[in-house]
Parts: structure tokens; C-alpha cells; sequence
């Protein structure tokens, strides 16, 4: 497909230079000078693409590579349980130049790229994010000119049968296509860098240790750029084929029919919907389930090497799910089980229906500030929503007990809703409380998990506390403070806890749904300010 378009004598020449990823290129070029000339750059150009994005790929492939081996010999002593010193007791240990300077580096990182950046046009994003796109944007940006020669080559039109140039017919060539191909490359090179930023399996998350929600940004906007490229590169290929390339309209019918023409805009059609359905407007004008069943959709037709991160990670989420359910069944014999839990239902006509889910499941503990994705299989199996534990892990025990709360109000929570209020209709001896408690019903769970960041590995022991929470929000940080409460108590530490709710009343008369662990709250800290 490319060889005719690239004005080459097949018929005269003697030999083949193999170029990956592009057509071959036959020499000696027997055209005229100008034409030769052109045909350098396309190739050299092309050439020059290929190199540029291996480049990119090992700069990304070593700052992973040197923050793996830092995080390893870098890595800070285990936080455990510290007990409080008494008056006298221990001599202060003076630490090392090398100890306080891996102390100082975090401290600074976090003082000035933690804050949010131009907050207007990014959202809440950190400083070290905008940073870490604005230095990708800028390699893009620079690499996209350079090794190229500005020129222009005007040459007489190329005669083709049975059409008849008009006088003066000319055919313009410039640097313009083989700058639309530049882009055009560094575009389809960073579409498996935009999946394994989306991944929730992702290798990234295992590297650096950041969360794999941490990457949303990076992969939103990466987007963005993926898209703008491929725009730019249809838009430039267009004018050579539609205004520089003479006679027309011949040449730009011809073109337009050619088959990867056909697919070039295809992709750009998926491409633009890609971008228009996950702006925020397209996804409140859809909804958030069409968003994202119509993203994987969309994306899944793209392009080969973004489809195999794509499995890989669906691969590796049935083999986490298949391993955490994969336990000894009632029979004696191992298999496969999903957890039953023991629903509870709240009834909240005006805010919304609170459901509790509870259960126990062989497994290991997770850590405190980590979460895990459910999937209802007697709703559906193609969904799956992130929910935090409210109950804290217990190391050293063979089985862990899982609590759940969310509020439902539309999409899957509130089909959850709907399904157990079905089940508790059925129960005989279901009651309702004058705060609407509704009876037990029992619910088939799947997992997979745990994922997110460690919220006390890095907690020194007398840092300050302050909690803020909203609604069922507080499922997040229950588990905190919960955990803060079951240590020893350090006199220099302060605590509080700031919950908004949708209801009046004072923070010692809860939603049933949180008095236990408020109650557990009081019980355990009588210093913290509640």
C-alpha cells in the first residue's frame, strides 16, 4: 500500500532496505533529484520515530527500574507498636548523616509536590503529577521537530491514465507528511503506557508502590495527548492528499478509498468518542456504568499492544479472585466458594437505603487503609465496585471478618437494594425499628483484593490525627482510628474526627448502622475528640 504512493521505480531497482514498520525502500532511487531528496527524509524521518520512542520507552522503563532499587535499599524501618518511654528511661540515639538525609528527601517531596496544581484546569491533582506530564508532554513536544529538514519540493504533477492535468498542475511536497507520520508513531507508542496507567492489576502500582488510582490522572490526560496527535496527523495527511498532491479530485479519491485509509478513520471515529464520552459532561449525560462499559469497548478495538495489557490484567484479577475463593467446602473438599454474606438493610426514604454486609473468609490480612472489589454474581457478574472494610483486620488468625457499608442509590447499590429488600420480604419474622433496621438477609460475594495504599505504614508515632468524613464515608476511616484506639496511647498525640451527615442530631446518637464502632470509639479513647 505505501511503495506507490512513495513515487519509487519497483522496475529499476537492484536493491531492498527493510525499514520496521514501514515499507520497504528500493535503491538506488532512480527518480528525480528532488524526489530522492524527499525520500531521505520520509525514511530518515520514519527511522528517526522509531528511535525517539525506544528512547522514551527505556527513560520510563529506568525511573521504574531506579525506583524499584531505591525503595528496596530505602526502605524505612517497619512502623509497629511503640511503647511510650517513661520519664528517665533511654538516651536519644543520634542518627547518621545517610539516616537523616533518607528522612529529608520524603519530607521534601511531600512539602512541595504533594500541594495541588493549577487546580483549575487539572482538578485535585498534586503538584508531582502535573510535573511528571508536563516533562512527558515536553519530550513529545521536542522530539516531534527534531531530525527533520524544513523544506518544500514542488515537482510537475504525476500523470496518471486517462486523466488530464491541468497547466500548470504541480506536486507539492514538504516536511509536513513525514512530521504527520512523526506524530502519528508517538502516538501509537504510548497507547500501552495509557492502558497501563488504567490497569488495576497494574505493574506500575507494584514498582513505585502508589496506588493504581494515583495513575488516573496521568492516563486521562495522556489520553488527551494520544488524541490530539492522531488529530493532528489526520488533519495534516488530509491537506498533502487533498490540496498539495495534484491532479485533483483524482488523487484524494483514490486516496480516501484505500484500505488503511478505511481504518485510519475508523480509529479516529473511536478515538473522538473515546474522548467525548469520558469528558465529566459525557459521563453524567450517559452515566457512569455506559461510560465505562463503552470505554472497554471502544478502546478493546484499538490496538494490539493496549489489548494484551488489557488481558494480562483481566487475567491476573480472575487468578486473584480464584485463589482468595479457592478454599476447603463444606464437603471437605477444595473448590471454588463465594462468600455468603449476612445483609442488613437500613431504610432512609429520603437519603437513600443503608445496606451492611457481614461475613467471615479464610484469608490473610489485609492492611488498614486498603480495599477490595466486590462483585454480586446473583445481580451481576460484568460489575464490580471498590468498597473499603469497615471491620479491621486481626493478623495471626486463619479467617478474617469483612463489614461493608454503602449507601444505595442508583446503578448496582441500588439494585443490591432492591434485591435484599425481595429477600428480607420473604424472612417470617423480619421487623422494623423505629430507626427502619430491616431483618437479615444472605448474599452470595465475590472478591478481589486487597488494593490501595497503606494507610499507617509511614505514621510516626506521635503525628496528629484528623479525620473528615462524609455520610457512609466514615467506612473509611473507622478502621483507622479504630486501629489508633487498640495501641498503646501516646500523650502527645491528638485525635479528632470530623463527620458530616445528612441527618440532625448530635455525634452520640448515630445512624444504627455506625453505633457499634462509635460506641467502640468511646470505649477505647476517651481523649479523642468525637
Amino acid at each position: 500500500m505505501l511503495a506507490p504512493r512513495h513515487i519509487q521505480n519497483l522496475s529499476e531497482a537492484t536493491a531492498v532496505e527493510h525499514h520496521w514498520g514501514y515499507a520497504d525502500r528500493m535503491v538506488p532511487c532512480t527518480s528525480t533529484p528532488d524526489d530522492c531528496v524527499y525520500l531521505d527524509l520520509v525514511y530518515r524521518s520514519h527511522d528517526l520515530s522509531m528511535l525517539y520512542s525506544g528512547i522514551m520507552w527505556a527513560i520510563i522503563g529506568g525511573i521504574l527500574l531506579l525506583w524499584a532499587v531505591g525503595r528496596h535499599f530505602a526502605r524505612s524501618q517497619p512502623s509497629g507498636v511503640q511503647l511510650p518511654t517513661e520519664a528517665g528511661e533511654g538516651v536519644p540515639q543520634r542518627r547518621s548523616a545517610l539516616e537523616r538525609l533518607q528522612r529529608a528527601i520524603p519530607s521534601y517531596v511531600r512539602r512541595y509536590g504533594l500541594p495541588d496544581a493549577a487546580r483549575p484546569i487539572f482538578g485535585r491533582v498534586t503538584r508531582t503529577q502535573v510535573l511528571t506530564l508536563a516533562v512527558l508532554t515536553g519530550y513529545l513536544i521536542v522530539f516531534s521537530f527534531v531530525g527533520l529538514i524544513y523544506k518544500m519540493w514542488i515537482t510537475p504533477a504525476k500523470k496518471f491514465p486517462g486523466v488530464t492535468n491541468p497547466p500548470g498542475a504541480t506536486q507539492t511536497r514538504s516536511t509536513l507528511g513525514p512530521w504527520s507520520d512523526r506524530i502519528g508513531v508517538f502516538a501509537y507508542a504510548l497507547t500501552p503506557l495509557s492502558v497501563m496507567l488504567a490497569t488495576r492489576e497494574s505493574i506500575l502500582s507494584l514498582v513505585t508502590g502508589l496506588p493504581y488510582q494515583s495513575f488516573n490522572f496521568l492516563h486521562r490526560w495522556l489520553g488527551y495527548i494520544i488524541f490530539l496527535q492522531s488529530a493532528l496527523h489526520t488533519i495534516a495527511w488530509c491537506i498533502v492528499e487533498i490540496r498539495l498532491y495534484q491532479p485533483q479530485p483524482y488523487v484524494a479519491q483514490n486516496w480516501i478509498v484505500q484500505e488503511y485509509m478505511i481504518w485510519g478513520v475508523v480509529a479516529m471515529i473511536l478515538l473522538t468518542l473515546l474522548v467525548v464520552l469520558s469528558t465529566p459532561w459525557g459521563i453524567r449525560l450517559t452515566g457512569y456504568e455506559f461510560f465505562r462499559k463503552a470505554h472497554y469497548v471502544l478502546a478493546m478495538v484499538f490496538l494490539l499492544p493496549g489489548l494484551i495489557v488489557w488481558f494480562i490484567d483481566r487475567g491476573i484479577r480472575l487468578a486473584r479472585t480464584t485463589l482468595l475463593h479457592y478454599n476447603f467446602l463444606p464437603s471437605g473438599h477444595m473448590g471454588f466458594r463465594s462468600a455468603s454474606a449476612n445483609v442488613t438493610l437500613y431504610k432512609d426514604e429520603v437519603n437513600g437505603d443503608v445496606v451492611r454486609l457481614d461475613y467471615n473468609h479464610p484469608q490473610d490480612a489485609w492492611a488498614v487503609g486498603q480495599h477490595f472489589y466486590l462483585t454480586f454474581p446473583e445481580s451481576s457478574i460484568w460489575q464490580s465496585h471498590p468498597f473499603t472494610p469497615v471491620s479491621l483486620p486481626v493478623f495471626s488468625t486463619d479467617s478474617q471478618r469483612h463489614s461493608y457499608v454503602f449507601r444505595a442509590r442508583k446503578g448496582e447499590t441500588k439494585k443490591i437494594a432492591e434485591l435484599v429488600m425481595k429477600r428480607i420480604a420473604h424472612v417470617k419474622d423480619h421487623q422494623e425499628s423505629h430507626e427502619g433496621l430491616m431483618a437479615d438477609a444472605r448474599l452470595s460475594v465475590l472478591m478481589t483484593g486487597p488494593y490501595g495504599e497503606r494507610t499507617m505504614s509511614s505514621l510516626a508515632p506521635n503525628a496528629n490525627i484528623i479525620c473528615i468524613a462524609g455520610g457512609t464515608g466514615i467506612a473509611y476511616v473507622l478502621p483507622v482510628l479504630l486501629d489508633l484506639a487498640f495501641r498503646p496511647q501516646n500523650p502527645d498525640r491528638h485525635m479528632s474526627l470530623v463527620w458530616a451527615r445528612a441527618r440532625n442530631g448530635r455525634i452520640s446518637d448515630p445512624d444504627p448502622w455506625s453505633s457499634v464502632p462509635i460506641r467502640q470509639l468511646h470505649e477505647l479513647r476517651s481523649s479523642m475528640d468525637l
